[in-house]
């Protein structure tokens, strides 16, 4: 086994192929640019009371930096519960501006609901000239530990307009964005936090590898392990299935809003088929029986979709 997603498995003749992929999340960027936006730029808010020009919309809440990360905090309600949300966005142009001729693919940040779940969190973007606003309603993140958000942006990754348009849209306006930022719905009338980290535009992966093991910063993000770790990084296995004549079962470690895909192969080089795919996270190992493997030799991939 190493740890560039190659893995052989003494005794089953196979070749295990671990590729991988990218999601994004929500945080609004108001001001438009009409350069181009910076990839792989990540903002960490490591020095403390500086909110590094991110901005909450709302008064109903407050924003504060303790020192690594954007805390928002819902204070208590007196009286009856009332549906506020807020928007958290930044005025740099090294977020905002033309997403196409950056080659912007994905964003990726980390979110905690510190206390309590919201209501909903929505990944937003408006475009500058069509003055569109596209959202993405994001899985519910975990309450008192980070969840790593990776999202495509992409017009067949899902994206809701409220005001029209379809894939032709999408793509003009995704050339001039003039905010991206995160929304959240408070849940109810106690204190609620909310913690935002690491958020970075993520465009072609330009190989760097900060922790020196063997999986680039990008395709670890993609796969929602640590670019700083090195011994976080996404990993899979073979094993013959025990409790069957034939067949084969893969192994890979999973992470929080993910899905997956296995393909399988005869021969190297050649051709992968799809066995299986929107195959959900089962944290922290997925499982996959391919039963049909008999009697020859197979490589397999397995994609973060």
């Amino acid at each position: 086994m190493t740890r560039n997603g190659i893995y052989k498995v003494a005794g089953l003749r196979g070749l295990f192929i671990a590729r991988l992929s990218f999601v994004f999340a929500l945080l609004l960027v108001f001001c438009f640019s009409a350069i181009a936006a910076d990839t792989g730029v990540m903002e960490s808010w490591d020095i403390a009371g500086q909110m590094k020009n991110w901005v909450l919309d709302t008064t109903k809440a407050s924003m504060s930096n303790p020192g690594g990360y954007l805390d928002v905090l819902f204070p208590t309600i007196y009286g009856p519960p009332s549906p506020d949300d807020a928007n958290i966005y930044t005025v740099t142009n090294t977020y905002i501006g033309n997403y196409v001729a950056a080659g912007v693919t994905h964003v990726s940040f980390k979110f905690m609901a510190k206390n309590v779940e919201p209501s909903f969190v929505w990944f937003c973007w408006r475009s500058a000239v069509g003055g569109r606003e596209w959202y993405r309603v994001l899985p519910t993140p975990s309450v008192n530990e980070w969840t790593n958000y990776t999202v495509n942006i992409a017009s067949s990754a899902g994206w809701i307009n409220s005001a029209g348009g379809g894939a032709a849209e999408f793509q003009s306006d995704s050339a001039s964005v003039s905010w991206i930022g995160v929304r959240i719905m408070r849940r109810a009338s106690d204190i609620e936090h909310y913690l935002l980290d690491d958020f970075v535009l993520l465009g072609v992966d330009d190989g760097t590898d900060s922790d020196h093991d063997g999986m680039s910063d990008y395709a670890e993000r993609r796969a929602g392990s640590d670019p700083d770790d090195p011994d976080s990084f996404f990993k899979a296995r073979m094993e013959a299935n025990s409790s069957a004549s034939s067949g084969i079962v893969l192994k890979w470690n999973s992470m929080t809003n993910r899905t997956y895909t296995v393909l399988r192969g005869e021969e190297l080089p050649g051709s992968f088929n799809p066995l299986s795919s929107g195959i959900p996270a089962t944290i922290p190992e997925n499982t996959y029986d391919d039963t049909t493997a008999t009697g020859s030799v197979y490589f397999y991939k397995v994609i973060v979709e």
